[in-house]
C-alpha cells in the first residue's frame, strides 16, 4: 500500500506534463490501475480484515529500543536481530494483551527498528539525513514558486515526503528501504566534475600516456565497486542455490522421502553453513529418523540389533551437533536454544544425562526470553518428570508471574502441586483454571474439570476437607534397554548470557542425574 501510494504522484504529474498523445493515455490508465490498487490495498488492511497489520504498541517499541539501547548504546542488538531484542527486553505488560504469543521482528515504526537494530549512530544519522532533505526540500520550493512551474515539478518531493512520513509511523520492508534511496536519488541534484588531475602534454609521443593517466582516479574508483560487485554477485548466488536446496528437501520431506531429505538438507548447510533455520531443521530430521528406528523396533517386538543401536546413536550425535550449531550461530536468540533443549528432551526416553543438558538449555532460554511463560512451563515438566515436584512448583509459579491468565501454566502448577502433597493449593489453581477457559463445553474444560474431582476425591480420601491444556508429563518409558549413553562432546555450549539471579531453583547435581523412569 505505501509503495503504490508513493508511485503515484509520479504517475499523475508525467500525465499532467504530457501533451494529448498515446503516451499520455497509458499515464493516464496506468495511475488509474495504480489508484485502484491502492484502494483495495487499503481496503485489505484496514481493521477487522483477513490482510489487517498486528505490530506491537508504540510504548512497547519505545520500551524495547531504550532498555536495547542501555546494552549497546552506539551500534544497537545488530541488523536483523530485533527479534532477539523483543524477546529479551518486551515489558511485562505485554504478556496482558492478545498478542502475548506473537514474537515480532520488527517494531511499531522503521524509526524505532533501526535504534533498536542499529544503535544512536544510525538513528543521528538518519535525523541528519531527513534533516538535510528538509533544507533542501524547502529551498527547492522557493525557486519553484518564483518560476510557478507547478505541481509536475514537485512529484520526486511528494514521493519522498510520503515514504518519510509512512516510515515514521509503519515498519518498513526491504522493497521501502530500497525505494527510499531511490528517491532519494531522484530528488538528488548532480553536477559534471572533472576528475582530471594531469595536465595533457603538448607532444604526440606522450598523449597516450597522459591519456591513461588522466583515466586513473575513474579507473580507481570503479574498478574496487566492479570487484565487489562480482563479489556479491557470488556470495548471493550461493545464498540463493543453497535456499533452493533447502526448499527442495522440504520437499522431499512432503514426500516421506528421508535419504532424500537428509542428503539435500546437508547440501544446503554446506553451501551455506551460517542459516540457524538450516540446522535446526536438520537436527530435528535427525531425530524423527533416530525416533522412527527405535518405535519400529519396539512395535515389532525384536530387540534392537547392534547395527540399528549405532545409527540411532549417529543420529543422536548429529541431531545434537546441529542444535549445537543452530545456537553457535546465534547464540543471543532464545529460540534457538529452545529448539536444542527440545532436542535434549526428546531424547531423554533414549539417553541417560539427556534431562541434565535439556534443564540446562531451558535455563538458557529462559534467560534470553524471561518473559515468555510457555518456556518455563516445558523446563517445570522436564523436573517434574523426573520426580522433583519441588523444583517444578517454583518453575510453574515464575510461569504464572509472568502471565496470571495462562491457563496451561496454571493447569501445570496445579498438577505439581498435587504431586507435591499440596493438595488444597492444587484445587485452587484448577479452580482457577477453569475460570480462566471460556468455552465451558470444550475439551479442555472437561478435562480441568475431571482433574479437579480427582484432587477433590484425593482430599476426601485423605481425610482432608480455549487454550489445550497439557499436564506435565511423567518420564518416558525408555526406547532402548540399556539407555544409550551421551555422547561424548554432547554436553550444551556455553551460556550465551548470565542469568539473571531469581528465586527460580537451582536444581543440585543429584536431582540432574536422575535417570527418567516410568
Amino acid at each position: 500500500l505505501i509503495f503504490l501510494v508513493s508511485v503515484l504522484p509520479f504517475g499523475i504529474s508525467y500525465f499532467l506534463s504530457e501533451k494529448q498523445s498515446s503516451r499520455k493515455l497509458f499515464l493516464g490508465a496506468a495511475s488509474v490501475f495504480v489508484g485502484l490498487g491502492a484502494l483495495i490495498s487499503l481496503y485489505n488492511v484496514l481493521p477487522g480484515q483477513t490482510y489487517a497489520p498486528r505490530f506491537p504498541s508504540n510504548s512497547v517499541s519505545w520500551s524495547i529500543a531504550v532498555d536495547s539501547l542501555k546494552v549497546s548504546p552506539i551500534f544497537g542488538v545488530g541488523p536483523g536481530n530485533y527479534l532477539t531484542a523483543f524477546n529479551r527486553f518486551r515489558p511485562i505488560e505485554y504478556n496482558a494483551t492478545e498478542l502475548w504469543a506473537v514474537k515480532f521482528a520488527t517494531s511499531r515504526t522503521f524509526f524505532f527498528t533501526l535504534m533498536t537494530e542499529a544503535g544512536l549512530l544510525a538513528s543521528v544519522g538518519l535525523a541528519f539525513l531527513l534533516y538535510v532533505v528538509y533544507k533542501t526540500a524547502r529551498r527547492d520550493l522557493k525557486e519553484q514558486k518564483l518560476v510557478n512551474w507547478g505541481i509536475t515539478a514537485k512529484s520526486d518531493l511528494i514521493s519522498l515526503a510520503i515514504l518519510i512520513l509512512a516510515l515514521l509511523f509503519f515498519p518498513a520492508t526491504t522493497l521501502l528501504i530500497v525505494l527510499l534511496f531511490l528517491y532519494l536519488a531522484f530528488y538528488s541534484k548532480g553536477r559534471h566534475t572533472s576528475l582530471d588531475l594531469t595536465a595533457k602534454g603538448s607532444s604526440e609521443g606522450s598523449a597516450t600516456v597522459n591519456e591513461v593517466a588522466t583515466r586513473f582516479p575513474a579507473l580507481l574508483i570503479t574498478v574496487p565497486v566492479i570487484i565487489a560487485a562480482l563479489y556479491l554477485s557470488f556470495i548471493s548466488s550461493r545464498i540463493v542455490l543453497a535456499e533452493y536446496k533447502f526448499v527442495k528437501s522440504l520437499n522431499a520431506l512432503a514426500r516421506n522421502d528421508a535419504q532424500g531429505t537428509y542428503d539435500l538438507m546437508r547440501e544446503a548447510i554446506r553451501i551455506s553453513p551460517y542459516v540457524d533455520r538450516y540446522h535446526a531443521t536438520f537436527a530435528r530430521v535427525n531425530l524423527a529418523l533416530a525416533n522412527s528406528i527405535a518405535i519400529n523396533a519396539q512395535q515389532e517386538g525384536a530387540t534392537v540389533t547392534d547395527q540399528d543401536r549405532q545409527t540411532i546413536t549417529t543420529l543422536v550425535q548429529q541431531a545434537i551437533a546441529e542444535g549445537k550449531s543452530t545456537v553457535a550461530v546465534n547464540p543471543l536468540r532464545a529460540g534457538n536454544w529452545e529448539i536444542l533443549a527440545q532436542i535434549y528432551r526428546s531424547i531423554m526416553p533414549l539417553a541417560q544425562g539427556a534431562d541434565a543438558f535439556a534443564v540446562q538449555s531451558y535455563r538458557q532460554a529462559v534467560a534470553l526470553d524471561p518473559l515468555n511463560p510457555n518456556l518455563r512451563v516445558a523446563l517445570g515438566g522436564i523436573h517434574f518428570a523426573v520426580g522433583d515436584f519441588e523444583n517444578a512448583v517454583s518453575i510453574f509459579e515464575l510461569a504464572v508471574a509472568t502471565k496470571p491468565d495462562h491457563a496451561n501454566a496454571r493447569y501445570n502448577l496445579a498438577f505439581a502441586l498435587n504431586e507435591s502433597g499440596n493438595v488444597d493449593r492444587a484445587i485452587i489453581e484448577m479452580t482457577s483454571v477453569l475460570s480462566l477457559i471460556t468455552d465451558k463445553n470444550g475439551e479442555d474444560f472437561r478435562v480441568a474439570q475431571q482433574a479437579l474431582s480427582d484432587m477433590q476425591a484425593k482430599k476426601a480420601a485423605s481425610g482432608e476437607g480455549g487454550q489445550e491444556l497439557n499436564p506435565p508429563q511423567a518420564a518416558e518409558e525408555s526406547l532402548l534397554e540399556p539407555p544409550l549413553d551421551m555422547p561424548e562432546g554432547s554436553e550444551p555450549p556455553e551460556a550465551a548470557i548470565s542469568p539473571t539471579p531469581s528465586p527460580e531453583p537451582e536444581p543440585t547435581s543429584a536431582e540432574l542425574s536422575v535417570t527418567p523412569t516410568p
